[in-house]
Protein backbone atom coordinates (compact mmCIF):
# COMPACT_ATOMS: atom_id res chain seq x y z
CA UNK A 1 0.00 0.00 0.00
CA UNK A 2 1.02 3.19 -0.91
CA UNK A 3 -0.36 6.94 1.35
CA UNK A 4 0.26 10.09 -0.63
CA UNK A 5 -1.79 13.08 0.74
CA UNK A 6 -2.63 16.47 -0.57
CA UNK A 7 -3.81 20.00 1.20
CA UNK A 8 -6.03 21.74 0.05
CA UNK A 9 -6.73 24.98 2.81
CA UNK A 10 -8.81 22.79 5.62
CA UNK A 11 -9.44 19.76 3.49
CA UNK A 12 -6.84 16.75 2.75
CA UNK A 13 -6.55 14.24 0.43
CA UNK A 14 -5.34 10.83 0.79
CA UNK A 15 -4.47 9.09 -2.21
CA UNK A 16 -4.51 5.47 -1.11
CA UNK A 17 -2.85 3.01 -3.71
CA UNK A 18 -2.74 -0.76 -3.41
CA UNK A 19 -4.89 -3.04 -0.88
CA UNK A 20 -6.82 -1.81 2.11
CA UNK A 21 -7.01 -5.32 4.71
CA UNK A 22 -5.40 -6.95 7.40
CA UNK A 23 -2.07 -6.05 6.46
CA UNK A 24 -1.95 -2.85 5.59
CA UNK A 25 -4.63 -1.42 7.61
CA UNK A 26 -2.75 -0.31 10.86
CA UNK A 27 -0.46 1.39 8.94
CA UNK A 28 -3.36 3.04 6.96
CA UNK A 29 -4.90 3.90 10.01
CA UNK A 30 -2.23 5.54 12.17
CA UNK A 31 -1.22 7.77 9.17
CA UNK A 32 -5.28 9.08 9.06
CA UNK A 33 -4.77 9.35 13.11
CA UNK A 34 -2.21 12.18 12.53
CA UNK A 35 -4.35 13.87 10.26
CA UNK A 36 -7.21 13.76 12.52
CA UNK A 37 -5.23 15.53 15.71
CA UNK A 38 -4.83 18.89 12.89
CA UNK A 39 -6.31 21.51 11.92
CA UNK A 40 -8.07 19.72 9.27
CA UNK A 41 -11.88 20.07 8.97
CA UNK A 42 -12.53 17.32 6.02
CA UNK A 43 -10.64 14.08 4.95
CA UNK A 44 -11.07 12.70 1.52
CA UNK A 45 -9.92 9.39 0.79
CA UNK A 46 -9.24 8.89 -2.51
CA UNK A 47 -9.54 5.21 -3.62
CA UNK A 48 -9.26 5.74 -7.40
CA UNK A 49 -5.98 3.29 -7.52
CA UNK A 50 -6.96 1.27 -4.53
CA UNK A 51 -7.82 -2.39 -5.79
CA UNK A 52 -9.46 -3.94 -3.06
CA UNK A 53 -10.84 -3.39 0.30
CA UNK A 54 -11.33 -5.96 2.89
CA UNK A 55 -13.17 -6.77 5.86
CA UNK A 56 -10.34 -4.88 7.92
CA UNK A 57 -10.05 -1.97 5.39
CA UNK A 58 -13.95 -1.28 6.04
CA UNK A 59 -14.23 -1.72 9.49
CA UNK A 60 -10.93 0.90 9.71
CA UNK A 61 -13.09 3.05 7.42
CA UNK A 62 -15.91 3.01 9.84
CA UNK A 63 -13.62 3.88 12.53
CA UNK A 64 -12.30 6.51 11.53
CA UNK A 65 -15.10 8.37 10.13
CA UNK A 66 -16.74 7.52 14.07
CA UNK A 67 -13.53 9.23 15.36
CA UNK A 68 -13.85 12.14 12.67
CA UNK A 69 -17.29 12.78 13.77
CA UNK A 70 -16.74 13.10 17.54
CA UNK A 71 -14.31 15.73 16.53
CA UNK A 72 -16.61 17.40 14.29
CA UNK A 73 -14.83 16.62 10.88
CA UNK A 74 -16.31 14.77 8.20
CA UNK A 75 -14.61 11.77 5.82
CA UNK A 76 -15.48 11.35 2.31
CA UNK A 77 -14.53 8.56 0.43
CA UNK A 78 -13.28 9.58 -3.11
CA UNK A 79 -13.60 8.08 -7.24
CA UNK A 80 -14.01 4.93 -5.54
CA UNK A 81 -13.63 2.25 -8.15
CA UNK A 82 -17.22 -0.17 -9.44
CA UNK A 83 -15.48 -2.76 -7.38
CA UNK A 84 -15.21 -0.88 -4.11
CA UNK A 85 -18.52 0.69 -4.50
CA UNK A 86 -20.45 -2.86 -4.96
CA UNK A 87 -18.61 -3.82 -1.63
CA UNK A 88 -19.89 -0.90 -0.25
CA UNK A 89 -23.45 -1.04 -1.31
CA UNK A 90 -23.36 -5.11 -0.28
CA UNK A 91 -22.59 -4.36 3.21
CA UNK A 92 -24.94 -1.35 3.51
CA UNK A 93 -21.90 1.00 4.68
CA UNK A 94 -22.32 3.52 1.94
CA UNK A 95 -25.21 4.16 4.27
CA UNK A 96 -23.11 6.15 6.68
CA UNK A 97 -20.35 7.22 4.59
CA UNK A 98 -20.69 10.38 1.93
CA UNK A 99 -18.95 9.01 -1.66
CA UNK A 100 -18.02 11.55 -4.20
CA UNK A 101 -15.58 12.61 -6.48
CA UNK A 102 -12.58 14.64 -5.72
CA UNK A 103 -13.92 18.00 -7.58
CA UNK A 104 -16.94 18.07 -5.55
CA UNK A 105 -15.32 17.15 -2.29
CA UNK A 106 -12.49 20.25 -3.34
CA UNK A 107 -15.45 22.36 -4.19
CA UNK A 108 -16.38 23.14 -0.04
CA UNK A 109 -12.34 24.38 -0.23
CA UNK A 110 -13.71 27.41 -2.47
Amino acid sequence: MKLDKTNYDNLVIVQLEGYLEMGTFREFELYIQDLIASDTTAIGIDLSKCRAIDSSGMGCILRLMTNLKTKNKRLSLLDVPTNIKGILKISQIDKYLKIESTTDFKKVSE
